[in-house]
């Protein structure tokens, strides 16, 4: 009977999804009747907390969120930007019932668990080569690319060529989307080289032509 009576806290949404780049995620936490006092919450999945040493993809929470008699919450997760193209990784909550002898609330136990996706791309994640084929540097480079938000509802595709000392480890052009696939004709990305072997800087500049993907499909790089 006192259980009945307790305030269940739950998540109503049993996963949130946000992409690379986002600064932070909000999930929300519902409760059956009002309640003042701490929920508290552990962290686990595949997705790495930030360290000493470690860059990681998200930094480590509190562990608690206070409530102040309402029926809602939110645990807040500050996320770290990611400068290259990684596989999707994944943040799981689960809520934390106190000990019986001091309990102010339960759990639902078939909603007490929630899942953050950090999605590379929600329009499609590439593996491949990009192909330069003039100037005197022409060649061939491994290439991730993820199709991401611009600014102002543009989309930009971001091109991951870690290693590539030419053209640094990631860069951006404009990308064109509609549900027939993708096009990058017109982008343009210049990169300047130091301490060459010449003994002076060098302009590498690509210009896209005529260039056209189909099948736009979310997937992961490795």
């Amino acid at each position: 009977a006192f259980l009945a009576s307790l305030p269940v806290a739950y998540f109503p949404n049993p996963t949130t999804t946000v992409v690379v780049g986002s600064t932070n995620v909000s999930i929300p936490i519902a409760l059956t009747k009002p309640y003042s006092g701490s929920l508290t919450y552990q962290l686990s999945g595949t997705a790495v907390p930030k360290s000493s040493g470690v860059t990681g993809d998200y930094i480590s929470p509190s562990g608690k969120v206070f409530v102040a008699n309402s029926t809602t919450a939110n645990i807040s997760i500050t996320l770290v930007p990611e400068t290259d193209i990684e596989i999707n990784r994944s943040i799981v909550i689960a809520l934390s019932a106190p000990p019986v002898a001091s309990q102010t609330y339960a759990i639902a136990t078939n909603s007490c668990v929630t899942t953050v996706q950090i999605l590379q791309s929600t329009q499609g994640v590439y593996v491949g080569t990009l192909t330069i084929t003039n100037g005197f540097f022409s060649g061939a480079q491994s290439v991730k690319m993820a199709l991401r938000p611009g600014t102002g509802g543009s989309t930009v595709a971001l091109l991951d060529v870690t290693g590539n000392s030419l053209l640094g480890n990631t860069f951006s052009v404009p990308a064109i989307v509609s549900t027939n696939g993708f096009q990058l004709n017109g982008g343009q990305f210049s990169n300047t080289v130091t301490n060459t072997p010449w003994g002076r800087n060098i302009i590498v500049s690509l210009s896209f032509g005529t260039t056209r993907f189909t099948n736009v499909t979310s997937s992961s790089a490795g």
